[in-house]
């Protein structure tokens, strides 16, 4: 093999190896954005959850009620106004208004 071959086949592995840092570079840049896209979509998604939580308490406050009191009928709160302390469930008092 010539000098001028060997010399071209150096350059031309010296260029695919730092093509490939380059590309592995930018797919990891471009991970770091996907893991910054879906926390900020979490995010998102969990704020209409509570402002779709809001309205319904708006709409309906009886309906919230009787909801929570069928799904956490087990638990007990530490006692607070508007909810009476019981040995073996939460009883809520419903909402005025």
């Amino acid at each position: 093999m010539t000098p001028f071959r060997t010399c071209v086949f150096i350059v031309l592995l010296a260029a695919m190896a730092l093509g490939v840092v380059v590309m592995r570079q930018a797919q990891a840049s471009t991970a770091v954005r996907v893991l910054e896209f879906e926390s900020h979509w979490v995010s998102l998604r969990r704020e209409l959850w509570q402002v779709q939580a809001r309205v319904a308490r708006l709409k309906s406050p009886m309906r919230v009620y009787h909801r929570v009191g069928w799904f956490h009928d087990t638990l007990v709160p530490p006692h607070e106004n508007g909810v009476e302390k019981s040995s073996t469930r939460m009883v809520l008092n419903p909402p005025r208004g």
